[in-house]
């Protein structure tokens, strides 16, 4: 009888610790495919930043679209502009079916940066 406890018990942990696992890899999927989004939406110019044929992105248009993205996900996170290119970091919460686990993390980061010249001109 003792030995069935134990064995249930084990039984038990281990499950919790696949599902805690398995969210909290969801969860960093969830944040690349976010801030990759968000990272391609910020080199989407408008049409006042192309100027003659060649595109100039303007950084506060550019992060508001990226931050539109995160927000509309329900992810932080924060844009930095570097002439065509734009880098997110994408924060997600991780929400547990078992309460917060010991030894998982409580949020998880992930960064993607996009390229408005290969955008434009599909380059590689």
């Amino acid at each position: 009888m003792p030995m069935a406890l134990v064995l249930i018990s084990f039984l038990l942990i281990a499950f919790a610790s696949l599902m805690s696992a398995s969210q909290a890899w969801g969860e960093r999927r969830e944040a690349q495919a976010t801030a990759a989004a968000a990272a391609r939406a910020a080199t989407q110019p408008s049409p006042n930043e192309i100027v003659g044929g060649v595109v100039v992105l303007d950084p506060a248009l550019a992060s508001g679209r990226a931050q539109l993205v995160l927000s509309s996900a329900g992810i932080s996170g924060s844009v930095s502009v570097s002439g065509q290119s734009v880098t997110v970091t994408a924060v997600a919460p991780v929400t547990y079916a078992f309460g917060s686990p010991p030894g998982f993390p409580s949020s998880m980061t992930a960064t993607a940066t996009a390229d408005a010249a290969n955008q434009i001109l599909g380059g590689p």
